[in-house]
């Protein structure tokens, strides 16, 4: 039926992107307004999900995975979906992510690759990694106290305890 319908708006002049992405804006809006955590969660029962690794790979589903994620922060196959992100580099969406603080060996690994964003960073890129940075330590009291730790177990190297003795503060 999806099919034909696109079909049919290519055919009365409609670009293909334009269906395309018109398509995918309706499935997106459909599995926000049907999403169902324990029918998603029984997804995990039956393997891992291979499917999962196809998904990640394209903006659309990972913000929609994200979007899920802060009104769901308990479901476990929405938590194995921000692990595959993060584990596929996705590191700086990532961040932008509330529910990430949930999950500490995302959120550890989120905090060492902004880390590395600070310390690498030059004057102009310093404001917004510092900004991005303030709001994943923010978070919650836990991140915050994760994040000072990690910034003080960063600064037993002489080269970085400057800058993060700063950004500490």
């Amino acid at each position: 039926m999806a099919n034909l319908a696109s079909e049919w708006l290519v055919d009365s002049g409609m670009p293909q992107e334009d269906v395309s992405e018109l398509i995918r804006e309706h499935i997106r809006g459909m599995i926000m307004q049907n999403f169902n955590v324990e029918r998603a969660n029984t997804i995990l029962d039956h393997g891992s999900a291979p499917w999962l690794n196809d998904m990640i790979q394209h903006t659309t589903w990972r913000q929609l995975i994200y979007d899920l994620s802060q009104t769901y922060p308990n479901s476990l196959m929405l938590n194995l979906a921000i692990k595959r992100i993060c584990n596929a580099g996705f590191l700086d969406e990532i961040a932008q992510v509330t529910a990430v603080g949930s999950q500490i060996d995302v959120f550890a690994t989120v905090v060492s690759h902004s880390i590395a964003r600070l310390v690498k960073a030059d004057d102009v890129e310093l404001d917004r990694a510092l900004a991005d940075f303030c709001r994943i330590a923010c978070q919650s009291q836990h991140t915050y106290l994760v994040t000072q730790s990690m910034l003080h177990a960063t600064m037993a190297n002489p080269r970085y305890s400057s800058i993060l003795r700063r950004v500490s503060q």
